[in-house]
């Protein structure tokens, strides 16, 4: 895989190449991803990515790439695939919400990890399928509501 995951004002331009997610001033390889964030501040929503499951003192992450389309479910998929746990979605942005959830509402869908036949490929892919069909707004679901 060799994309532009996102652009930011720290990193400029994003990519993901040979199992590799850099920016203009970090990068890091995707195996090494141990856990994941959801961080907005209202108007922003960042993922913040650690190469270390425990949190730290100073808990600085070791890059921040901005939610989207793309690098949510990315990001969800390497994260589950990697340690079982997908994305931290405890934060919430300060003022009206208590989590971050409704970010997965924005760029998630379930379906997006299923096959052409309707199955699975590997058991992480059920359990991040799982994960975010819970949450009862996957397009699909909405238009045969």
């Amino acid at each position: 895989m060799d994309i532009d995951l996102a652009r930011s004002l720290r990193e400029k331009a994003i990519r993901i190449s040979n199992g590799v997610i850099s920016g203009a001033k970090h990068s890091i390889n995707i195996n090494e991803i141990r856990r994941v964030q959801c961080a907005s501040n209202g108007t922003i929503s960042n993922l913040l990515i650690y190469k270390k499951e425990k949190k730290t003192f100073w808990n600085i992450p070791d890059m921040r790439i901005p939610c989207n389309e793309i690098t949510l479910p990315l990001i969800e998929a390497i994260v589950t695939r990697n340690t079982g746990n997908g994305i931290d979605f405890s934060w919430g942005n300060g003022f009206d919400q208590k989590n971050s959830l409704y970010i997965i509402i924005r760029y998630m869908d379930s379906n997006f990890f299923v096959n052409s036949e309707g199955n699975f490929d590997t058991e992480w892919q059920k359990q991040v399928h799982d994960r975010i069909f819970i949450l009862d707004h996957d397009l699909e679901y909405l238009l045969n509501k």
